[in-house]
């Protein structure tokens, strides 16, 4: 088998109807990262430019980068960071879950003895439960921490909203995901 390199993917943040927001922009950046590891195929991945082409809101090749034309960085500038402080010296493990709505895939640090699930939801929410033996960290894409300590009943097994924006959930390793139904509400 040949390595397959992907080159010059973008989501484009321009106002056009084919634009994305600077924040979607952001999710997707991560998520196609994370999910070209987790095929297990993509040896490596290269974003188009690193700052936009030029300041033209309306052109689709303007406004492409990871950075604005004056060198003032997107949201996705620091998603990308985050991600690759997030995912460092980690070795993909296993995809949980790879679809159709939800996403959850975790990757090992075996010198802290940890792991990492990184989960988002095609829908506006989904829902996924992690055993939670040793306190949880939930992180979003820009490193935003919230910590859930363990609970013998309430938080053993806890139930986390996921939304389009990839999170981060970091526990000791052993870390069990699976997808939880949509409860209706």
């Amino acid at each position: 088998p040949k390595p397959i390199w992907i080159t010059e993917i973008c989501w484009n943040t321009n106002i056009h109807p084919y634009g994305s927001s600077e924040l979607r922009q952001a999710d997707m950046l991560v998520r196609f990262y994370v999910l070209a590891i987790a095929s297990r195929r993509i040896e490596k991945v290269f974003w188009w430019t690193l700052k936009d082409g030029g300041t033209r809101q309306f052109d689709m090749a303007d406004m492409v980068g990871l950075m604005r034309a004056d060198l003032t960085p997107k949201y996705s500038y620091g998603a990308y960071a985050w991600m690759t402080r997030m995912l460092e010296q980690k070795q993909w493990l296993r995809n949980d879950a790879m679809g159709p709505n939800v996403h959850a895939i975790t990757f090992r640090d075996e010198t802290k003895h940890e792991d990492t699930v990184v989960a988002w939801s095609t829908k506006p929410y989904g829902y996924i439960k992690v055993t939670n033996e040793g306190g949880l960290t939930i992180i979003d894409v820009f490193g935003t921490r919230r910590f859930v300590p363990v609970d013998p009943v309430r938080t053993r097994h806890l139930s986390i909203p996921v939304s389009e924006s990839p999170q981060y959930i970091v526990g000791q390793q052993g870390l069990k995901v699976t997808v939880r139904p949509d409860p209706g509400w």
